[in-house]
């Protein structure tokens, strides 16, 4: 690079020399590695290296350094549990850096402000869906009944949208109501209301953190108000979820408890998508039972088909006395859980929460120095949506959620560098 060329890319200038290391390695590495154990399976190995070098070294170039050692170490651990369980993960992650990539170029030319409106568009196909589901009409989540016609299941009776569960629908709607503050705050208070069908508190959290940070920037008339009606509101949702769901919220604390404390037995984590699956590493999954009471199934050593259902509590007294003579009648798997962030501890370990702390330190860093136009303000107010959701849900780990975040992720860097 001459000194008549400004750097092309995403890193900054200190960084091109590190830039240029890494493409150096991968052009001299590629046709020298060899395997160790086995000079006939050469193919194979160089081309699985080169498969693991190239999406790591594409989350460098088209990400930046933070998702290029989250790629890295997703690998790493990946290989390390076999290569075979957490594969979609490696894939999403990925994917998902590329679109951030795509974004970030596509909205270097075209204003978020003007595309926003499909995330409207969608919100409202959802609002339409949720009046057909008040009604017990859902052509959506339907089953078909050769002698019934159509029967709707129960738990789609609910208010889901397009979403099939209410929490991933009240997320979405919690992210366009962003857009609603945009257009009109009381657009915006009605979108909340809808949010808070959904019943979730991380959803209805997430909206109103989201509308709260747009209007501090952009209407301090209304956030005065928005600020007393959502400590109300947030304290009669505390309240909902004690006294009518008490169970679900001890049962989530329990459960993070547990989560925590076996993460830290493992520091570098268990490899990607581990925490619903067994691995070579973890033998056990993260269950309940009927009560909503914590517990953990564990492999009996030694014998793979035999199971060993454990509760769990904080107070090891308690655990120990409490649950000892009680059977669960329905006992039940943990598949995710419902914490981003205590998902990513137990997954990826504490090198991917330090990752983590530096890539979210670096988004608060870009919006520091940007100009804080409307646009700006609106696309950070998105992010803090899907920040806000993590801490009780996981609108990262679905498709129908998380695809939406490296578009406004992209959107969000190439709007603060204009």
């Amino acid at each position: 690079m001459t000194a008549n060329h400004k750097a092309v890319g995403v890193f900054t200038p200190p960084l091109i020399k590190f830039q240029r290391t890494l493409m150096a390695l991968f052009i001299i590495l590629m046709p020298i590695i060899w395997p160790t154990d086995n000079v006939d399976n050469l193919r194979d190995f160089q081309q699985l290296v080169f498969q693991y070098g190239a999406m790591a070294l594409c989350a460098y170039f088209v990400g930046n350094l933070w998702m290029g050692l989250f790629m890295s170490w997703t690998l790493f651990l990946f290989h390390l549990n076999g290569g075979v369980i957490g594969h979609e993960t490696v894939l999403n992650i990925f994917f998902g850096i590329m679109i951030f990539g795509i974004s970030r170029k596509f909205f270097k030319t075209f204003r978020f402000e003007k595309e926003a409106k499909w995330i409207g568009v969608v919100a409202l196909i959802s609002i339409f869906f949720m009046g057909l589901q008040f009604l017990a009409i859902d052509p959506m989540h339907s089953v078909m009944n050769g002698q019934t016609g159509i029967d709707i299941k129960a738990e789609l009776r609910d208010s889901v949208g397009m979403f099939k569960l209410k929490a991933h629908n009240g997320i979405f709607l919690a992210i366009a109501t962003c857009y609603a503050a945009y257009l009109w705050i009381p657009l915006a208070l009605l979108g909340i209301c809808l949010v808070g069908i959904s019943l979730s508190s991380g959803a209805v959290l997430a909206s109103i953190g989201g509308v709260l940070f747009y209007t501090f920037y952009y209407n301090k008339r209304w956030f005065k108000w928005l600020v007393a009606l959502c400590i109300l509101g947030a304290i009669a949702f505390t309240v909902k979820d004690v006294l009518f769901d008490k169970k679900m919220y001890l049962s989530r604390l329990n459960m993070w408890h547990s989560v925590v404390k076996t993460s830290l037995q493992r520091p570098m984590g268990y490899g990607p998508d581990s925490f619903r699956q067994e691995t070579k590493f973890k033998p056990f999954m993260f269950a309940g039972d009927e009560e909503r009471r914590s517990a953990m199934m564990i492999k009996v050593p030694g014998d793979d088909n035999q199971v060993q259902f454990v509760y769990y509590d904080p107070n090891p007294k308690k655990m120990a006395e409490d649950y000892k003579d009680i059977v669960p009648k329905s006992p039940n798997v943990w598949d995710h859980p419902h914490n981003e962030y205590l998902n990513i501890l137990f997954c990826w370990g504490i090198p991917g929460i330090v990752i983590l702390f530096f890539f979210l330190k670096d988004i608060v860093m870009t919006f520091r120095k940007s100009r804080k136009s409307k646009e700006v303000v609106l696309l950070t107010s998105m992010l803090i949506v899907y920040a806000l959701a993590s801490l009780t849900q996981f609108p990262l780990c679905v498709a129908r959620l998380a695809y939406l975040f490296p578009v406004l992720l992209g959107a969000f860097y190439a709007s603060c560098e204009d």
